[in-house]
């Protein structure tokens, strides 16, 4: 008898969590929304020479070149976003230089502030979960996805993603962008 028992309780086991599966599923889903919504946008960086995960979400490359020695095909990504990356003249004159970084991160958000539509679209992601902001400088300390993350953590803390604007803007009024956050992504 003991015998007959044991493989009712393991195929009702079983049943249970099939059944549970997508319930699970759900309110893990769930939590994870009431999450980004209590605590704002999940943005992490990453190298875009490590592998991606799971874990990553929606990963865009902010860089103006290439990483080196990397093909296309090898790099997992949803978009390359060129324009947020610092201006050329920026990143040759920081040159990845530790005493300048201060100064680097100061240049760095005033160009972010006055080109709110090339990182809105990574702002909206990130509410809607997790973004994962590839770079590919060998500083993991002193490099732009660092600038980025904290810039747009920043904004997305006061709850804004416009910058602010005059008083003759505020008077006139301003209209959408036509483009979505989607369509705003380069592949």
């Amino acid at each position: 008898m003991p015998r007959d028992i044991f493989p009712r309780a393991s195929l009702e086991l079983s049943a249970a969590r099939e059944k549970l599966a997508p319930d699970i599923h759900d309110a893990f889903a769930n939590f994870s929304k009431r999450v980004v919504a209590e605590r704002g946008p999940m943005i992490r960086i990453k190298r875009t020479y490590e592998p991606a995960t799971r874990q990553d979400g929606q990963r865009f490359l902010i860089e103006r070149l290439w990483p080196r020695g990397m093909k296309k095909e090898a790099l997992a990504m949803d978009g390359w976003l060129k324009d947020v990356a610092p201006s050329t003249e920026l990143r040759q004159w920081f040159g990845h230089r530790p005493e300048r970084w201060e100064e680097f991160r100061r240049r760095y958000k005033k160009e972010l502030s006055v080109n709110a539509d090339a990182w809105k679209p990574l702002l909206e992601a990130g509410r809607k979960g997790t973004v994962t902001l590839l770079y590919s400088a060998h500083d993991t300390e002193h490099n732009g996805a660092i600038v980025m993350r904290d810039f747009l953590l920043a904004r997305a803390r006061r709850g804004s993603t416009s910058t602010p604007r005059s008083s003759a803007a505020r008077s006139r009024g301003s209209a959408k962008h036509p483009m979505t956050a989607r369509s705003r992504v380069a592949h």
